[in-house]
């Protein structure tokens, strides 16, 4: 799964009209708090 894919289906469960930077703000929030309790993992690595 792409990060594209990845960014769409998290912009899928926001409110509709959320601006892009909103979600990826929310998804960099997200792998920062995943690597801070899970370590490194390719789900969550940027392009």
């Amino acid at each position: 799964m792409g990060s594209e894919q990845v960014k769409a289906g998290l912009a899928s469960l926001m409110p509709p009209g959320t601006p892009d930077a909103v979600v990826v703000a929310t998804l960099r929030l997200m792998r920062r708090r995943w690597l801070e309790r899970y370590g490194d993992d390719p789900f969550f690595a940027e392009d």
